[in-house]
């Protein structure tokens, strides 16, 4: 079974400021482009860098509020080595009216595909489930221009 993409289009990159930042990954299950994502795997990193495989970042579809790695640029097979976004500019869905310049997070309440504003922040305050900005304004369940930085 493939899991609930953010963009029914998949991952729309706009740019990545000529500084991409991506991480290979080996998906546990099948994960459809532009699907957020969350990694676990093998606790038992060695303390080289030689020791460190992609086979060690496992990910999975986002299900749990506040923890996300990336969203996936492509479709990834189950077992396969796929691809994830931390940082760059792209097309997510909206699950409420959002302003451009707002902090956006992972919506919650189980639906993991798409992104809602995050609404008076005090400083020092803990934000769980932060990616990004909001570039452009969107309403419900319409897309915007998402900055990430996860």
């Amino acid at each position: 079974m493939t899991t609930q993409v953010t963009n029914t289009l998949g991952y729309v990159p706009l740019m990545d400021g000529g500084n991409p930042r991506s991480i290979s990954f080996t998906a546990k299950t099948n994960i459809s482009g532009g699907t957020f994502v969350v990694f676990s795997g093998n606790s038992n990193v060695g303390s080289q860098a030689s020791s460190f495989a992609t086979s060690d970042l496992v990910g999975e579809a986002v299900s749990v509020y506040g923890r996300v790695n990336g969203i996936t640029t492509q479709y990834v097979g189950s077992n396969t080595v796929g691809t994830v976004v931390t940082r760059g500019l792209c097309l997510v869905k909206s699950a409420a009216a959002t302003s451009g310049g707002q902090l956006i997070a992972m919506s919650s309440g189980g639906n993991y595909d798409a992104v809602i504003p995050i609404h008076g922040i005090n400083a020092g305050s803990i934000v769980q489930g932060y990616i990004g900005r909001a570039l452009t304004c969107a309403g419900s369940e319409d897309y915007l221009v998402a900055s990430l930085n996860i």
